[in-house]
């Protein structure tokens, strides 16, 4: 069997960002709902839920606060994660070896795909991705197939 193709999902597989998603999103849920929250467990047991579901939850499905929610998180985690961002070790050779290895390589996330593109060339790594599926290409979310079906396709 000759492989063609590896996706990857791209928080916490390729880029470690758990920590600080953890961090904006207590304090976006303490600014927006002035709620408290554990954030590291939330997110823990969130099982490929996206932003807005998550907001939705959170906010006990008012969707005016759960929208807030979710503009106030990216704002605070965008500002936050302009620097200091570093791929996994050894990520970036893992994928160029894939590349000279003439196998595809995407990624499938349930970030916004103009986020995911940022990062990606923040840290080097774009130069290795052909194909990025992101949150706004796809009507159901990861864990649902369609992103990953997306993805072959491409």
């Amino acid at each position: 069997m000759k492989l063609d193709c590896v996706l990857f999902d791209h928080d916490d597989t390729l880029l470690p960002t758990f920590a600080l998603r953890a961090k904006v999103l207590s304090q976006a849920a303490q600014d927006v709902l002035d709620i408290d929250i554990d954030a590291q467990t939330f997110l823990a047991a969130a099982h490929g839920r996206n932003l807005e579901q998550m907001s939705v939850e959170l906010s006990s499905g008012d969707s005016a606060l759960a929208a807030r929610l979710v503009r106030v998180y990216r704002a605070l985690y965008y500002a936050a994660n302009l620097q200091g961002l570093e791929p996994y070790p050894g990520i970036a050779v893992l994928l160029t070896h894939l590349r000279k290895r003439g196998i595809r390589v995407g990624v499938v996330t349930s970030k916004l795909a103009s986020g995911a593109r940022d990062e990606l060339s923040r840290t080097g790594l774009d130069v290795h991705i052909e194909h990025l599926t992101g949150a706004e290409d796809v009507q159901q979310h990861k864990p649902a197939a369609e992103p990953l079906l997306r993805a072959f396709k491409a």
